[in-house]
């Protein structure tokens, strides 16, 4: 027969103590917590774990023959799952056992804390603590031979009409304290939430009116230089570019430029990569020994009656800014599909020209119709992973 089946047993033998009605019990003034720590118990069979998390004096009992006896009230946290408990926030999260004791008994007594786990596993087990808020296990003395369970049924009527209610209480007490905690902390939370997202909008905002502020000035200011020249194996010569875009303030990009030639107009056509970027100092591609352009630039083609070379020595404000509004073109990047962009012209005074193909020569539109074929076999080619090949 297994220890539980013992005590079942004996819960059909409780002996009951005689209480003087004269002196139902006296009033002690230890009610602090004798656990320091939370402790983990094991049942007498070693199955079940508990937590005991507190020990703390409720009253004394004195019996006929002058025996005193403390209440003791122990609470427990409950184990959610193998492994893991709750922290007895709040009250649904521990349970509350009485018990007797003699007194003068150590509390820290490793048979008492033995007793109170089993004792608490078997009522647990046999569903008998029935919703109370503080179920009366009975007398624990300090025999580790002796698992007699003796309930006086005076002292289990004071448990359920005077401690349970009292339990309730302060859980209750206990619990709306913790509410308001909770509250407290989530009100602090939003507080900070739209104190940071506040912060963020104004740093944001700071940002983009300084942003908003360095372009226009790079507007005001602007720039065309070419920052170097180099030659392909083929034997062409490529320009890169360096400017702003007068229309959004971004740095441009000008990479590839090479002029293709002129016809008997005296009208030259060139091709190049145009791109915006935020940087200044822009890396840009490196195929075939050479700086290329970005994955992101959109070919383009223009006719000009002044060459660019001549323009930039120039440095006359009037036509740098006509060709950045050229190469500004918005319109550019919503045509980025592989094909070559033609842009528009420039007259003899770098004046931008109706971007209008029927006014140009029939030799400038062969060999722009040519090159645009050329243009868009090599993107495919370097969208299939086959690289950069110099087909202008």
């Amino acid at each position: 027969m297994g220890l539980f089946s013992k005590i079942r047993d004996l819960f059909k033998k409780e002996k009951t103590p005689l209480l003087d009605a004269g002196k139902e019990y006296q009033q002690n003034n230890n009610n602090g917590n004798y656990l320091k720590n939370p402790i983990y118990l094991k049942d007498a069979n070693g199955n079940n774990t508990i937590i005991l998390n507190s020990i703390k004096y409720d009253n004394q009992f004195v019996y006929q023959d002058g025996t005193k006896t403390n209440i003791m009230v122990a609470q427990i946290l409950k184990q959610t799952n193998i492994g893991e408990e709750s922290h007895g926030l709040f009250r649904g999260d521990r349970e509350y056992i009485a018990f007797e004791m003699s007194d003068g008994m150590a509390v820290n007594n490793e048979i008492l804390m033995q007793k109170i786990a089993t004792y608490y596993s078997y009522e647990q087990q046999h569903n008998m603590f029935q919703n109370e808020e503080c179920k009366f296990i009975g007398y624990i003395d300090s025999n580790p031979g002796n698992y007699q369970i003796n309930i006086n049924p005076n002292i289990e009527k004071y448990v359920k009409e005077n401690l349970s209610e009292k339990i309730k209480n302060e859980a209750n007490i206990e619990n709306a304290i913790r509410q308001e905690e909770i509250i407290k902390n989530h009100k602090e939370d939003i507080s900070a939430s739209k104190k940071y997202r506040t912060n963020l909008y104004q740093e944001t905002r700071r940002y983009m009116e300084e942003n908003k502020k360095q372009k226009n000035d790079r507007i005001q200011n602007f720039y065309l230089n070419q920052k170097f020249v180099q030659k392909s194996q083929n034997g062409k010569t490529y320009a890169t570019l360096e400017g702003i875009d007068v229309t959004n303030g971004d740095y441009l990009h000008v990479s590839e430029l090479n002029k293709v030639g002129k016809d008997e107009t005296g009208t030259y056509v060139y091709t190049a990569y145009l791109e915006d970027s935020a940087e200044k100092n822009y890396v840009q591609n490196l195929g075939n020994g050479m700086v290329r352009h970005s994955n992101k630039a959109v070919p383009v083609c223009f006719t000009t009656q002044k060459r660019i070379e001549d323009i930039l020595a120039g440095q006359n404000r009037q036509e740098i800014y006509n060709v950045l509004s050229l190469f500004s073109n918005k319109e550019v990047a919503k045509n980025n599909n592989g094909y070559l962009n033609f842009i528009g012209s420039l007259d003899e005074n770098a004046n931008i020209k109706q971007n209008n193909q029927n006014e140009l020569t029939s030799t400038i539109k062969q060999t722009i119709s040519k090159l645009q074929e050329q243009f868009y076999q090599k993107t495919m080619q370097e969208r299939n992973g086959q690289g950069h090949n110099n087909v202008k």
